[in-house]
């Protein structure tokens, strides 16, 4: 559980703890790490499952991929702010961050103790995110704008509907997860209804029972404390070793909501409470632009040769306590 009393002082405490530092300068940057999510060809939900929305079957996938453990992280993000920020003009919290910050001569800084927290961008800054780590992080102009997402398509038509490409490109070594996977990555079981039974559990934590609190900030309402570090609950996992998917930060996928363009969100963040951990739960839809999400990265099995990452072969936990 966290700590209370103190939020009179979290606001000064934060004030005084701006870094004038970017993520380069305040050390090594971790690497992604990624967890193999196998189990190619599984079905998707069925309505027992899902009774709620029983007409919205999802989580099969007809192919491995890997998948973030966690969320990306501002000391992660801010390797990326520093290399794009000569090539656009953009200084908005779309780009930075919440916690990231242009002084007027251009120079960057963002909160001082937030280096592990999850970040949280706009889509369409993350797609670029997507597109740097599959050009190998080129400090080029075109390195930031296509690969995977063709940002020349990030526009507004007459009728208001984005049109941003919905797909990542043929070839893409990274891009932002389906519905699809990510549903599969944090809620499947190849074993969970007994050995070799697939099914899908209700919540992150291979439980029938939602997170509470020792597992997930999502019920705090303390929307003022300062957010937690990836990994805080390290003994909370998916089936296959995820992390960080109850409470932090709602996740941004990359699958589109017709005909408007927007994108599916998906989890709980800080201070909303466990329901939008359901397996059940609706869909959550925004803008490309402005609003602010987290997000995982996806990748290809094998991982690509030229990437710094941590390659984690697939879990499962199949001598976990389950909980129904």
């Amino acid at each position: 559980m966290r700590m209370r009393g103190t939020k009179c002082n979290v606001g000064i405490g934060v004030v005084l703890g701006l870094a004038a530092a970017t993520a380069a300068q305040a050390g090594t940057v971790p690497p992604l790490d990624f967890v193999t999510i196998g189990d190619a060809g599984n079905r998707n939900t069925i309505p027992s499952e899902t009774p709620m929305h029983s007409n919205q079957p999802k989580g099969g996938v007809d192919h491995e991929f890997r998948i973030t453990r966690s969320p990306v992280t501002v000391s992660q993000w801010f390797e990326f702010v520093d290399a794009y920020a000569p090539f656009t003009d953009v200084r908005s919290q779309e780009f930075l961050s919440s916690v990231g910050f242009f002084r007027p001569d251009g120079t960057l800084f963002h909160i001082a103790g937030r280096e592990q927290t999850a970040v949280e961008v706009s889509w369409r800054f993350a797609a670029r995110y997507m597109n740097w780590l599959h050009n190998d992080k080129a400090i080029t102009a075109e390195a930031f704008e296509s690969g995977v997402y063709d940002t020349s398509t990030f526009v507004r038509n007459a009728q208001g509907h984005y049109l941003d490409q919905r797909e990542p490109s043929p070839g893409a070594k990274y891009w932002l997860p389906s519905i699809d996977e990510w549903t599969k990555a944090v809620y499947y079981d190849p074993n969970r209804n007994g050995k070799g039974q697939e099914g899908y559990w209700q919540y992150p934590n291979s439980s029938d029972i939602a997170p509470t609190f020792g597992e997930t900030d999502a019920l705090d309402l303390g929307v003022l404390d300062p957010p937690l570090d990836i990994g805080s609950y390290p003994d909370v996992l998916t089936p296959y070793g995820l992390l960080d998917v109850s409470g932090g930060v709602t996740e941004v996928t990359g699958t589109g909501f017709d005909p408007f363009g927007l994108r599916q969100f998906v989890s709980s963040s800080q201070g909303i409470g466990v329901a939008s951990d359901s397996l059940d739960w609706g869909q959550s839809v925004g803008l490309p632009v402005l609003s602010l999400r987290g997000f995982r990265v996806a990748t290809t099995v094998p991982a690509p040769t030229s990437a710094m990452v941590v390659l984690v072969g697939a879990i499962h936990f199949a001598h976990r306590k389950r909980r129904m």
